[in-house]
C-alpha cells in the first residue's frame, strides 16, 4: 500500500498547512499538482487491488450473477512529525481505514446528501455493489460509492474498437464523502473516495476489461466539477460511442 500512502501523505502535508480561509483552493491546487504522479501509479494500485477482490459467479432466480467482496485494512496515510516507521511492523496493528463491500442493511446516520444515499441504497449490496470506506480513527464512514455493473463480452485489448463500436463500462451511481468534517479531514476521505473509484476500476480489469469507468455527474454524485477532474474523471463520449448520454457523463481511463 505503498502507493496509496505516498499520495494521501503528499496532498496532507499540504492540507493541515493551510489557513482555514484558502483551505479548499488549495486543496484542489494541491490534487491538480498530483495529478501527473497519480496518473502514473494509478495502474499499480489498480494491480494491487485486482489481486485483493474475490470475484465468484452465482445464480439467482435462475440468472448468473457477477458477486464482488473485498475487505481491506489499510495502515495509516501520513506518519506523524517527529516519528519514525518500523517497517516491521505489521500494517494491520497501524490501521487508519477499512475498505469493503458493504452488507446490507441499510446504512443509516450517513451524513450526505438524500439523493447520493438513495441511490446508494438502491445498489444491490448482496452483489458488492455498494463500497465504503471506515475511519478506524474516529470511528465513522467516511465515504461512500455505489457501482453498476455493466454486462458483455469481455473486450479484447489487441482488438481497436472505433468509438462508435465501444462497449460501455461499469457505471459509478453514487460518490460522497461525509459532510460533518473539517476541510483538512475532508481531503483524505476524498482521497479514500478516489481509492473506492479505483476498486470499480480493479473489477473493469478482472471482468469486462473495458479500460474505463464512468460516472454520471448527476445530483448523487456529490463532488464539484474540479474535484471530479482531480480524481482523474474526464469528459466521456456519447452514448452512441459506448458512453452514456448527457452532458454530464465523465469517464475514468486506466
Amino acid at each position: 500500500m505503498c502507493v496509496l500512502r505516498h499520495i494521501c501523505a503528499s496532498s496532507v502535508w499540504f492540507m493541515v498547512r493551510t489557513p482555514e480561509e484558502f483551505a479548499v483552493d488549495l486543496l484542489l491546487a494541491s490534487l491538480r499538482s498530483l495529478e501527473q504522479s497519480v496518473n502514473q501509479l494509478r495502474g499499480k494500485l489498480i494491480d494491487e487491488l485486482a489481486g485483493a477482490l474475490t470475484i465468484s459467479e452465482a445464480r439467482w432466480d435462475g440468472d448468473p450473477q457477477t458477486v464482488v467482496h473485498i475487505d481491506r485494512l489499510i495502515p495509516t496515510l501520513a506518519v506523524p512529525e517527529g516519528t519514525v516507521e518500523n517497517e516491521n511492523d505489521d500494517a494491520d496493528t497501524d490501521a487508519r481505514w477499512r475498505v469493503l463491500t458493504a452488507k446490507p442493511p441499510h446504512l443509516y446516520g450517513f451524513p450526505a446528501p438524500t439523493s447520493a444515499l438513495e441511490e446508494f441504497h438502491r445498489a444491490d449490496a448482496r452483489k458488492g455493489r455498494r463500497l465504503l470506506v471506515r475511519d478506524l480513527d474516529a470511528g465513522q464512514v467516511a465515504a461512500v460509492l455505489a457501482w453498476h455493473f455493466e454486462q458483455g463480452p469481455p473486450e479484447d485489448a489487441k482488438q481497436r474498437r472505433s468509438r462508435r463500436q465501444r462497449m460501455r463500462p461499469h457505471l459509478v451511481t453514487s460518490m460522497a464523502v461525509r459532510g460533518d468534517t473539517t476541510t483538512a479531514v475532508r481531503g483524505e476521505y476524498v482521497v479514500m473516495l478516489w481509492y473506492l473509484l479505483l476498486i470499480v476500476a480493479a473489477v473493469d480489469r478482472i471482468t469486462v476489461n473495458r479500460h474505463r469507468v464512468g460516472v454520471v455527474a448527476d445530483n448523487a454524485i456529490i463532488l464539484t466539477p474540479d474535484e471530479l477532474r482531480a480524481l482523474g474523471l474526464r469528459k466521456g463520449p456519447s452514448g452512441k460511442h459506448g458512453g452514456y448520454s448527457g452532458r454530464a457523463y465523465y469517464e475514468l481511463s486506466t
